[in-house]
């Protein structure tokens, strides 16, 4: 039963993580698309380059094209973050539902990897692992994992003192997706015997 309601959950999550990203990936290519039809009107002369109001000039629209490319652009690793951290949060809240444990400061990961291990089940602990340093250098800004996947940061942003590891974190559509599907495989099955007491 509980492996049926640990899948389902990862396929709600799923369904909704494509149907946020197909959106946000659309609106990315319609501004783009925009802007590349105004600039057609505006070599040819059909539209104005610049946007008036009785005279008085407001803005050109080849700014305003690049500020909402980049607002669509920026808003895909938004996205992205934040499925990984409740990617996280999902995991975290089915281990300590199978431990009977209180949610809080109880979960451990080298303890609960070894403690699911003992049941018979398979984590996956690299990809768990970094699934745990992404969401820690999401929501706090830890460097951990830029430590060993600097390849995936842009640190374009931030300073010496401060670098803004969260901010240049950069991961794929894809890259989330292997998570999901390694949380999947680490947990229990639809048709695996549940080797947890259960209490309800």
């Amino acid at each position: 039963m509980r492996g049926y309601v640990f899948q389902k959950g990862l396929d709600d999550l799923r369904r909704a993580f494509e149907a946020t990203m197909a959106t946000i990936h659309t609106a990315h290519e319609n501004a783009q698309a925009d802007w590349l039809a105004d600039k057609k009107a505006i070599e040819a002369g059909v539209l104005e380059a610049g946007v008036y109001e009785d005279r008085d000039f407001l803005y050109d629209r080849e700014t305003l094209h690049e500020l909402l490319i980049e607002q669509s652009r920026a808003a895909i690793p938004i996205a992205i973050n934040a499925y990984v951290v409740i990617l996280h949060h999902f995991w975290e809240k089915a281990v300590d539902d199978w431990r009977m444990a209180k949610r809080g400061k109880n979960y451990d990961a080298k303890r609960e990897y070894a403690w699911l291990e003992s049941h018979g089940l398979a984590p996956d602990r690299a990809a768990l692992e970094f699934l745990r340093k992404a969401a820690n250098t999401i929501k706090h800004n830890n460097p951990e994992l830029y430590v060993d996947h600097s390849h995936l940061f842009n640190m374009g942003n931030g300073s010496a003192a401060r670098p803004d590891y969260a901010g240049g974190l950069r991961l794929a559509d894809g890259d989330f997706l292997r998570l999901l599907d390694s949380v999947r495989a680490s947990g229990l099955q639809i048709t695996s015997r549940d080797p947890f007491p259960y209490e309800p």
